[in-house]
């Protein structure tokens, strides 16, 4: 049984940043199709707008090892949080197997890792 996204009649507010416009929309419309809302960014938009990460409930992000802004996004993103009375979830996406390393990395900072696969 799946759970409802819908918090008293509300739905769930989910931010996708993504620097691969096709990557953001496949994932949005799966969520859509679920009843979430969903809004979508670019990593260099949310950087200069992390306050803005505050009015969702979910923040999904695609994370690279090769790209430093992935890491400053997650530090001040995750750090922004951190003040706000409701925290959002913090979900980064990753394609790419590091080992071990990674995970542990993201789950210091309170964000889960999960590893899709692109076909």
């Amino acid at each position: 049984m799946a759970r409802c996204p819908f918090v008293s009649g509300v739905k769930t507010r989910v931010l996708i940043i993504d620097s691969d416009q096709a990557h953001a929309d496949s994932i949005a419309r799966g969520l859509e199709r679920r009843n979430y809302a969903t809004v979508i960014t670019s990593h260099e938009t949310a950087l200069a707008e992390p306050v803005q990460i505050r009015k969702f409930d979910v923040v999904i992000i695609e994370i690279s090892l090769n790209r430093r802004t992935d890491w400053a996004l997650l530090q001040k993103t995750s750090a922004l949080a951190v003040t706000a009375l409701r925290r959002p979830v913090f979900v980064a996406l990753s394609n790419v197997y590091r080992g071990p390393e990674l995970r542990l990395r993201l789950e210091r900072r309170g964000i889960r890792l999960l590893y899709e696969r692109r076909s």
